[in-house]
């Protein structure tokens, strides 16, 4: 274990994710092996750029929640299963926190289900009914 740590890779996960020491970032720069972040989408379902991610936690984001509140990602359809183990990765190297103790996003379902309808009526994209009654005590 020690030695994936000296060696500069992250915790458990082995060799696939490499950690790049803070001092390094701005001296490593090949721009053929460099993520563009105004083009990479993170969360594809709110579609949020790798770039806003990290404009959250250069701003002070440092769980998946608080970047989750920043942004939206992890709001989407899918719930985080895709764009949250990237935002954990990158919360843990900014953080320098080990990948396994980085808070993991915290899901809140709906407290009580409704139905479209009754959205569609407070919208007032449908009519309830109630009108017509309003119109004939007049």
């Amino acid at each position: 274990m020690a030695s994936r740590q000296a060696s500069g890779t992250a915790g458990h996960l082995g060799p696939a994710v490499p950690v790049i020491p803070t001092a390094m970032r701005d001296a490593v720069r090949d721009k053929g092996k460099m993520v563009d972040t105004e083009a990479t989408l993170t969360c594809r379902c709110e579609e949020i750029l790798l770039q806003e991610i990290v404009a959250a936690l250069a701003a002070g984001a440092q769980t998946v929640d608080d970047v989750k509140r920043r942004t939206r990602a992890g709001m989407g359809a899918c719930q985080g299963i895709y764009c949250v183990p990237v935002i954990a990765a990158m919360a843990a190297q900014a953080t320098s926190v080990p990948i396994d103790h980085v808070a993991r996003i915290t899901v809140r379902p709906p407290v009580r289900p409704l139905a479209v309808e009754v959205l569609a009526i407070l919208n007032g994209l449908v009519s309830d009914g109630n009108e017509s009654q309003a119109t004939d005590q007049e």
